[in-house]
């Protein structure tokens, strides 16, 4: 598809329940009405197929795993960041640790804290204060100069020659600049508000899929995904949702002081502030939603029928011996054909006592979990729907 300038076409504003951005009319739209109140659910055995629960293996006291602050998949290889422990561990897709690198292996002039962790291609770029550390899939590492782009926008992510950039809107500022393509400016805010763009997402531009070169960006107080890819914006999905949980623009957008802003918030904490993240699964998008008053859930749409099975609402059975399928933490993953999820130990607790109230025995590996000393990988596919 060809790159459309900002500058070389008319824009046009997108007429949703949210924040309004201006970007080409040429660019293939999806429109989707969904309400996740009446999302599908059931038990796991209905749900969910090859399901297994891997605990990550601990076979030295270098690869113990306290706390886990990011999660990612690249070809297959899982790495978990943990900077309680200053280090990065990969491992197979069967939760076994294949390397574990701390902060000082990278021999830098002073340690330097690892801060973030993206997929790329062949592996993962890990990144610190100064610098950026590239590692592939076999524990091999370079260590290479921040991209000067992530020193001025406020994201950025690489698919293969392709940057994109995103751009917080700045209060008094007179640049509406919101996403760039190789430096060319293709999506604008329309108009702002200080108090209206006070709540932000975790992320605005996903983790990529290095399986299509491909990801997302979105925007708060929008229910819009952007599909990026190495030759500009493939596709936009717009979601239409009820208009009980959608925010109401007007009222947004003349929020003239701190008591307004305050005031909407209490009277909106159901309303959805946005896509806080988002995966790409087969013929689904994997979507966790956010509200304003911060409650996450994970909803999965197919987008040929536009169907909706919400997370929270696969209910653990006697099949998988009452174990949760997502954990506290909400991490999930998708390598195309598997979905990830980690859980901790003490998460599992409750499948014991459901299965000592249903006189239910569980599988001894199951039962075992509880005693694990790493963190737990879960393996799985969602069945069609």
């Amino acid at each position: 598809m060809k790159v459309l300038s900002f500058l070389g076409v008319l824009f046009c504003a997108t007429t949703v329940q949210g924040q309004q951005l201006l970007y080409s009319p040429n660019i293939p739209i999806q429109e989707i009405r969904i309400s996740p109140k009446h999302a599908s659910g059931g038990l796991v055995q209905h749900n969910i197929s090859d399901l297994q629960y891997l605990p990550i293996s601990a076979d030295k006291k270098a690869d113990l795993i306290d706390y886990i602050n990011a999660v990612q998949i690249s070809n297959g290889t899982i790495a978990v960041l943990s900077n309680g422990n200053e280090k990065v561990s990969l491992m197979d897709n069967a939760g076994k640790i294949t390397n574990t690198l701390k902060s000082t292996d990278f021999k830098l002039p002073q340690i330097e804290p690892m801060q973030t962790l993206t997929p790329s291609s062949g592996g993962f770029i890990l990144g610190l204060v100064h610098f950026a550390v590239k590692l592939n899939n076999q524990g091999q590492h370079t260590i290479v100069d921040l991209p000067v782009v992530t020193n001025k926008a406020d994201d950025s992510l690489k698919l293969n020659n392709t940057v994109w950039s995103f751009w917080q809107p700045k209060e008094k500022s007179s640049d509406l600049t919101a996403l760039q393509y190789n430096g060319q400016t293709v999506i604008t805010y329309h108009k702002l508000n200080p108090y209206a763009i006070s709540r932000d997402l975790d992320r605005n531009l996903s983790q990529p899929d290095m399986r299509h070169h491909s990801a997302f960006a979105n925007f708060p107080n929008n229910y819009e995904l952007f599909q990026l890819g190495e030759q500009g914006i493939q596709k936009v999905y717009k979601f239409i949702f009820p208009k009980d949980i959608s925010v109401d623009t007007a009222l947004l957008y003349n929020i003239k002081d701190q008591i307004g802003f305050d005031k909407f918030m209490m009277e909106n904490k159901e309303k959805l502030l946005g896509f806080n993240q988002i995966l790409s699964y087969k013929d689904y998008l994997l979507l966790q939603l956010i509200t304003y008053g911060g409650d996450r859930s994970w909803i999965a749409v197919n987008t040929n029928n536009h169907e909706v099975l919400a997370f929270r609402n696969i209910m653990p059975d006697a099949s998988n011996d009452y174990l949760p399928i997502i954990g506290w933490n909400d991490y999930l993953l998708s390598d195309g054909e598997y979905l990830y999820s980690i859980l901790y130990p003490n998460e599992t607790g409750s499948a014991h006592n459901k299965s000592d109230e249903e006189n239910h025995t569980m599988k001894k590996g199951h039962a075992n979990l509880i005693k694990s000393k790493n963190p737990i990988l879960v393996k799985f596919k969602l069945n069609s729907f």
